[in-house]
């Protein structure tokens, strides 16, 4: 089994794993542009809002085990990892934040019924906007889980400096998972309280766009990075209980987590169980995903596409939502788009903008992220020597 910061920092399954979730964040917002889909296919696509979740699981489990590595041989590991961080995640972000709104403008738009001021730019330029419901989607479509990412690595060194063991990081999900359970309605509450004005639903979506919601899945990551590293004895005391060979441990823990699926409720609110959220099944569902395919790299996802797609998800994430309302205004415009089946309008909407959106995302990784990362390494080169600015083993999803 490969760990996440071994082979020169590259492993090929967490670049596929990056690419799936890209995929289903990708159709699960091209499927909502569609009306009348078929009840399967929709409710399929429609859990396609996990792939969020899966990115989580990937950066945790990335991240911990990076600042693993580096604790061990940086001489100023949380300085030069905020600045890496931030190097990362900003550049691309800050363009995201310019091209919507050029294209869009401050005009009205979900989560802004009254249209975005200079407040809500300069509180998603500052990665704050996590805490203003106006600003969360707004600025940024999609942008609630780079408000959510942002939060977590502020929070990530006081975790890793306290759930150094299995039994610790267990306790801490446990916390976090009655916190997700109260901050939902703790949230609706409070912002009924001091956000009257806001709409109902938008404060619901708030509450769920929130690091207190979502912190569970970031430890499951963290969970299993733990087992795959500084506890992989107690991995290996599981895997003895099962059948002998990797592709039977990997069937295994595929299995278990479709069986963690099943129970959820594929139409309406989405549960677990009765009172537990579903994005933190995903959560656990994907996490054993992920260490099916660092057991077994099965080809049909760990593979030069998926793995190409993992690479540049970051810039297709932030460009997706923009391609996708670009096609769907060109087909519009064509009458007999409306009269094709839904099925037919979503291949011929998916398809393209699929190809658009991953050429965009090439452009933009090449000459926005790419440059980004350099210029933290050579800022930290500057301030702390040669060591530090060596390329992280694994990239963390961002």
């Amino acid at each position: 089994m490969a760990l996440p910061n071994e082979e020169k920092g590259h492993v090929h399954y967490i670049d596929a794993l990056r690419g799936l979730a890209f995929f289903l964040v990708f159709w699960f917002h091209a499927s909502k542009s569609i009306e009348n889909l078929p009840n399967l296919l929709g409710d399929i696509l429609g859990r396609g809002f996990s792939g969020v979740q899966l990115f989580f699981v990937v950066s945790a489990l990335t991240l911990f085990n990076s600042m693993t590595n580096r604790t061990k041989n940086d001489a100023a590991p949380l300085r030069a990892y905020f600045i890496r961080r931030l190097c990362r995640v900003a550049p691309m972000f800050w363009c995201a934040i310019v091209l919507y709104a050029v294209v869009l403008g401050f005009g009205p738009r979900w989560g802004a019924p009254n249209g975005l001021e200079t407040h809500d730019i300069a509180v998603a330029s500052l990665f704050l906007h996590g805490f203003d419901p106006d600003a969360l989607n707004s600025v940024v479509p999609g942008g609630w889980s780079v408000a959510v990412e942002m939060q977590f690595y502020l929070l990530l060194p006081l975790i890793f400096a306290w759930a150094r063991t299995l039994k610790r990081a267990v306790l801490l999900f446990v916390l976090s998972l009655v916190i997700a359970i109260a901050a939902s309605p703790a949230i609706k509450g409070l912002g009924a309280w001091l956000l009257p004005s806001e709409p109902p639903g938008l404060m619901s979506q708030f509450a769920y766009f929130s690091l207190p919601t979502q912190l569970p899945v970031f430890f499951c990551g963290i969970i299993l990075g733990l087992l795959m590293g500084a506890e992989r004895a107690k991995l290996r005391r599981i895997e003895a209980c099962l059948p002998a060979g990797p592709r039977s441990r990997a069937a295994i823990a595929v299995a278990l987590a479709v069986l963690i699926c099943l129970p959820m409720r594929w139409t309406g609110r989405v549960e677990m169980i009765a009172g537990i959220p579903g994005h933190i099944g995903y959560g656990v569902a994907y996490a054993l995903l992920v260490y099916a395919l660092a057991t077994f790299p099965f080809k049909g996802l760990v593979n030069p596409f998926f793995c190409y797609a993992g690479k540049i998800s970051y810039s297709g994430y932030l460009l997706h939502i923009f391609v996708i309302d670009k096609a769907q205004e060109f087909l519009l415009g064509f009458p007999q788009f409306e009269a094709l089946s839904p099925q037919v309008r979503l291949a011929l909407l998916g398809f393209p903008a699929l190809g658009v959106t991953m050429l965009l995302a090439t452009i933009t990784y090449w000459c926005v992220e790419r440059p980004g990362v350099e210029r933290g390494r050579r800022f930290i080169r500057k301030l702390f020597g040669p060591s530090l600015a060596a390329p992280a083993r694994v990239a963390a999803v961002a």
